[in-house]
């Protein structure tokens, strides 16, 4: 997309981001497990919101990008994907429109657009979710090109900002290859921080 940080990624904290941009991304990866550390299957902060059964209470607003390869099937599969999530659907998704790179030397053009979810999952396991898809589609977070980029842009009226995530995305009023498609799939969805609509803001 044109970075959302280019636009914020799935969306960690770090690094510069973009996506559905950069994919909007919050500041930084969650912090590696040491060595011999097992991976928790309870409460941890990564591990939660997978309960079987879990009931899909909150909506979700993920943007998307791509300016390597196959742009259009990536986003067409991978919006697929995103309905295949544990304890989450796809209410909507987007038409995809393209947009230039942000910043001169951010490589080709970008496809970008947004999908409207309902889940079960928190909001951190949600973004640990995108950020294993955005892995499993060979994404290098070391590179501005991207072959896929997955932003967590809202989640229900959720406020918080933290070194794993912040809520909402803090880039995204200023980004219109965010602002666009979001208002095209959740037109009356609420920005948490300053009480407009999603199509209010784009049409700034």
């Amino acid at each position: 997309m044109a970075d959302l940080g280019r636009r914020g990624r799935a969306h960690g904290r770090g690094g510069r981001d973009r996506a559905a941009g950069d994919g909007l991304r919050h500041r930084g990866d969650p912090p590696r497990r040491a060595r011999g550390q097992r991976r928790g299957r309870g409460r941890g902060r990564r591990g939660r919101g997978r309960r079987r059964g879990a009931p899909l209470t909150a909506l979700a607003l993920v943007a998307l990008g791509a300016n390597l390869g196959a742009r259009r099937a990536t986003l067409d599969r991978v919006a697929g994907e995103l309905n295949r999530l544990p304890h989450t659907r796809l209410l909507r998704r987007s038409r995809w429109i393209d947009t230039p790179p942000e910043a001169a030397g951010d490589g080709p053009r970008y496809l970008n657009g947004a999908a409207l979810l309902v889940t079960g999952l928190d909001a951190d396991a949600l973004l640990t979710e995108l950020q294993a898809l955005e892995r499993r589609w060979g994404r290098d977070r070391r590179q501005r090109p991207r072959l896929l980029d997955l932003d967590l842009i809202v989640y229900g009226q959720q406020r918080r900002e933290d070194p794993w995530l912040e809520l909402p995305h803090p880039r995204f009023r200023g980004r219109p290859f965010v602002l666009e498609p979001a208002a095209e799939v959740a037109p009356r969805l609420r920005d948490p921080v300053t009480g407009r609509t999603l199509l209010e803001l784009s049409l700034r």
